[in-house]
């Protein structure tokens, strides 16, 4: 991937989160009646939590098992309960959007296996939610995390060869 090509993937990137951000915030803020997203709020931290852990095994699961399409779902499933919480816990996506645009695609190296882009996943995920609960843990540092999940979940599609980032947002 050219440098232009995986910058405008990240604008698209950038654009699509920007907008779900707004759409966790409004539901945050607004709580409508309805939404399965304020009825998650309303449920708080523990249901989230064990949302998005439910969807990130089913993640690897589908990494081994599934299509494109389903790893593709099944990430997106997993990325959304992260981002609510985010929403839940920061306030909104910005800083996420900014560390995201910080990171250059040659910053970080490829996992050689899938079991280990799978244990990157698992561990990052793990990190991004401790924080996400820590009341010692700032903003900076919670969306630095979310963003370490966001990448690994993109070398891990790379390393089972399926699923894609535009794939993934697609779905969310």
């Amino acid at each position: 991937m050219t440098y232009k090509e995986y910058y405008n993937s990240n604008l698209m990137a950038n654009e699509r989160l920007a907008e779900l951000g707004q759409t966790l915030v409004s539901r945050r803020i607004e709580m409508p009646e309805g939404s399965s997203t304020t009825r998650l709020y309303r449920e708080g931290p523990p249901r989230i939590i064990a949302k998005g852990v439910e969807e990130l095994g089913e993640f690897f699961q589908a990494l081994y098992e599934q299509d494109d399409n389903q790893v593709n779902a099944e990430a997106s499933q997993a990325l959304y309960y992260l981002f609510a919480w985010t929403v839940y816990k920061v306030g909104n996506l910005d800083g996420l959007l900014a560390e995201l645009e910080k990171k250059q695609p040659s910053q970080r190296g490829m996992p050689q296996t899938l079991g280990h882009a799978v244990r990157k996943c698992s561990e990052s995920m793990g990190r991004a939610y401790q924080g996400l609960l820590s009341e010692a843990v700032d903003s900076d540092e919670c969306n630095l995390r979310v963003a370490e999940v966001i990448f690994n979940f993109q070398d891990a599609m790379a390393a089972a060869g399926k699923g894609s980032w535009e794939g993934v947002l697609a779905e969310i």
